[in-house]
């Protein structure tokens, strides 16, 4: 795996559950409790900030972080990671199960779903993380790829045809092989 890539994925995955994290905590403005601020100057520091907070104006907002953490403190969930482990596993196996079947019984239909599949699944992805770019190259690069394609498939067959898909493959492969080569 290249350079880019697993920074690009893990990027992603932080990008992702920070975003989550961040839609999770709902926490509004009227929910925190007044607090008074003074400021002080003095010659040892240039000012020091002072913060007066009762006990009964925190308390709402206390209770409502331990609540979220009481599971946690007493215990309760453990012992549970095995069975998500063994649903993850099972589900795991009846998917690929399931593949395999489909690719078995009909293989067209089979190959035609998985190249639609991994044609659009990096496009979803990138216009959900706004990675406008990307979109744009593969815009490009399916466009290009299509035209290439169709003028393979044509009848008849132009004769510069083979040569042209070939040098356009040719020329693709080459840079990629760089650009992994770089990173």
């Amino acid at each position: 795996m290249g350079f880019c890539r697993r920074y690009f994925l893990l990027f992603s995955l932080v990008s992702l559950s920070s975003s989550s994290l961040a839609n999770s905590i709902d926490i509004g403005f009227e929910e925190l409790p007044n607090v008074d601020v003074m400021t002080t100057s003095s010659t040892s520091q240039a000012s020091s900030v002072g913060v007066n907070v009762s006990a009964s104006e925190i308390s709402p907002f206390a209770e409502k972080q331990g609540n979220l953490r009481d599971p946690l403190r007493k215990g309760k969930g453990k012992g549970r990671e095995g069975v998500v482990v063994f649903l993850l596993f099972g589900f795991l196996t009846v998917a690929q199960s399931g593949l395999l079947m489909w690719k078995k019984k009909t293989p067209k239909s089979y190959y035609e779903a998985t190249l639609f599949g991994l044609w659009i699944c990096p496009i979803t992805l990138m216009l959900f993380l706004q990675f406008w770019v990307f979109c744009f190259l593969w815009l490009t690069f399916s466009l290009v790829n299509g035209y290439y394609v169709k003028m393979a498939l044509a009848k008849p067959l132009h004769a510069n045809a083979p040569f042209l898909v070939y040098q356009w493959f040719d020329r693709v492969q080459k840079v990629t092989y760089s650009c992994a080569m770089l990173s």
